[in-house]
């Protein structure tokens, strides 16, 4: 079953709550809107993206953030 996923609200999380850990399998096609929608909420965000990143790695299929709060989201897409 396919289920929509709010980005937005999935990054606010992380941001909200210290150490929290999330990792994603998504599939391709919508790994490339995943990236924008997050980028574009981060240089968006009020907070500065270098107060609130300490770390990002990207590569293709695979994004991996860790926050300053020590929260991550990783997401990677469906291989196969």
């Amino acid at each position: 079953m396919h289920k929509n996923i709010d980005y937005e609200s999935l990054l606010s999380f992380v941001q909200d709550n210290p150490n929290a850990g999330i990792s994603l399998t998504i599939s391709e096609n919508e790994f490339d809107q995943a990236i924008k929608t997050i980028i574009s909420a981060l240089i968006t965000n009020e907070t500065p993206p270098t107060q609130l990143v300490s770390y990002l790695e990207y590569k293709a299929r695979y994004i991996y953030i860790e926050f300053a709060n020590e929260a991550t989201l990783e997401i990677k897409t469906i291989e196969g």
